[in-house]
């Protein structure tokens, strides 16, 4: 059977049509399961990151509580009540971001019993030591009781993230297969349109095969660079209305996948870096530090290279807020972690230990170099001038170790706390190395 021009375009437009429509309705169901695939590794990330605050606020307890009996100064009790006060609405944020999970409901239980068990711990020192019973309070302290339950309570919390990090594995998948598949069928459809497109350009060369010869080299270009298409055709050129709106649907599609992708990798990136960094001076935090450091000690072990640390402490700190207030300790705290970063390599790490304290580790760096440069900014902190205490400046202490054969994170920061107990003990502002040999 013969078809007339007419037909043939009419079968055309048909196809167009319907290739088109089912293009955008198909697309768009995956780019919803994309988008849900998306929001549930955004929702792991955040309870991972609900995780480690609510065991920084568990070590907090722990460190006022121990400051507390150690020097008998209410003060050390500000970290303590701070974290009191507010862990059970960390625990019920990740008790609720897991509500459809009863086997992380069932460990977050177990966990909250755990935590009970050591704030009552906590309590009971501080009380004893309260009331002038400072004996009882070292007897349970050494009894090891609170050590061995905040020790169960890591080994939950780690068994918590361990699941929390296989869902983030499996949805990460699916995400990205979601992604690809996404990729894959607008690849597939707009294939199948050029061939239609070609199989009927014969017939009407000027208004299809023009346009759909440029949609063919754009995707060539698509090919070449990784990148999706770029709106470089002006519609308005095509005088057929269903060519004109493929056209439109297919960049429209393409600027928007282009865009929920630059969205979503940003805030992946995002969710990573606040998962290992310190919220207040934005240095790695410790968590970080253990998986970094683990990693150079191995590698200086096996290469026989240098390695370098530095722990660092502000001098006299407490009494900046003391008198300033903790807002004020807040930007010294920052400033002081700014100067540290802007100073040293790209390949060195600058770490926020805790409190005031800070860590920088120099890999392939030796003694003498990073006893230099340990001098070096003790010298430039010194130099600051704070407005904020009065036009005041502030010192540092500095404890530097270089890795020994069979050193472990702990003895390398221990070396590295010895030397700065030495420079507090002997003056402050100053650097000391300390260089005793581990014992085998």
């Amino acid at each position: 059977m013969n078809f007339t021009l007419v037909a043939r375009m009419l079968v055309f437009f048909i196809l167009i049509i319907i290739i088109s429509l089912g293009n955008y309705a198909l697309l768009e169901k995956i780019y919803n399961d994309t988008k849900k695939q998306h929001n549930l590794v955004k929702h792991t990330y955040e309870v991972i990151n609900k995780k480690n605050n609510l065991l920084s606020l568990l070590v907090d307890m722990e460190t006022g509580q121990r400051g507390f009996i150690a020097t008998n100064d209410k003060q050390y009790l500000e970290p303590y009540n701070k974290a009191l006060a507010i862990y059970k609405i960390e625990f019920n944020k990740i008790k609720n971001l897991t509500s459809d999970n009863n086997l992380q409901q069932k460990r977050l239980s177990d966990i909250f019993l755990l935590i009970n068990k050591k704030i009552s711990e906590l309590n009971s020192t501080i009380y004893y030591n309260l009331h002038n019973e400072h004996s009882k309070a070292i007897k349970l302290v050494k009894s090891n009781f609170g050590k061995s339950i905040m020790d169960s309570i890591r080994y939950q919390l780690d068994y918590f993230e361990k699941e929390e990090q296989r869902l983030l594995k499996q949805r990460e998948d699916k995400f990205n297969d979601s992604l690809f598949y996404m990729r894959f069928v607008f690849l597939s459809i707009t294939i199948l349109l050029i061939v239609v497109s070609i199989f009927f350009g014969t017939l009407v060369h000027k208004h299809l095969v023009i346009p759909i010869i440029k949609l063919d080299d754009i995707m060539s270009k698509t090919k070449d660079s990784g990148k999706l298409p770029q709106n470089n055709i002006d519609s308005h050129s095509i005088k057929i209305t269903e060519i004109k709106n493929l056209t439109k649907s297919f960049f429209s599609m393409a600027n928007k996948i282009e865009t929920f992708t630059t969205a979503l990798n940003t805030s992946k990136n995002e969710a990573i870096q606040k998962s290992i960094t310190d919220p207040l001076t934005s240095l790695y935090n410790r968590e970080y530090m253990d998986i970094q450091l683990t990693k150079l000690i191995s590698n200086s072990k096996r290469n026989n290279s240098n390695l370098a640390l530095m722990l660092i402490d502000i001098d006299f700190f407490k009494k900046v807020n003391d008198i300033y207030g903790h807002l004020v300790g807040d930007i010294v705290l920052k400033k002081v972690a700014n100067i540290l970063k802007t100073k040293i390599r790209d390949v060195d790490m600058t770490v926020r230990y805790g409190g005031e304290e800070f860590i920088i580790i120099l890999p392939d760096t030796n003694k003498t170099n990073a006893i230099n440069l340990a001098n070096k900014l003790n010298k430039e902190i010194s130099k600051i001038i704070f407005k904020e205490l009065d036009n005041k400046n502030i010192t540092i202490s500095i404890g530097v170790s270089i890795y020994l054969n069979g050193d472990t994170i702990d003895s390398l920061i221990k070396r590295a706390d010895d030397g700065l107990y030495q420079a507090k003990a002997t003056g402050r502002d100053k650097v000391i190395f300390f260089d005793q040999k581990i014992n085998n």
